[in-house]
């Protein structure tokens, strides 16, 4: 048998003539309304701790040089929540006026 018979024989069996099948799309469980809002009480949780944190850091002398920890630790959180408050009232002002199906 010649290579560029084999060949062609090859990609002619690729090609498929059947209608491919369209399922619906399965979301990732991190994409969820339920998981958004678990990070965000969590979230608020880290943000109160850090601010907590810095708030105990600067009234103790001893502390006061160690605030740099819980105000990143209160950033971070606050970047956390903030971001995942959006994506979470989008999806439910989505949710509401009926654009997200």
């Amino acid at each position: 048998m010649d290579i560029t018979k084999s060949i062609r024989v090859f990609f002619r069996d690729m090609s498929s003539t059947r209608t491919p099948s369209f399922r619906k799309i399965i979301a990732p469980w991190y994409s969820s309304t339920i998981f958004y809002g678990i990070v965000l009480v969590a979230s608020a949780v880290v943000l109160v701790f850090g601010i907590t944190g810095v708030f105990i850091a600067k009234s103790q002398p001893d502390y006061n040089p160690f605030y740099r920890f819980p105000l990143a630790l209160s950033i971070l959180g606050g970047i956390l929540f903030v971001v995942n408050l959006k994506r979470l009232l989008s999806r439910l002002i989505k949710r509401l006026t009926g654009e997200g199906d």
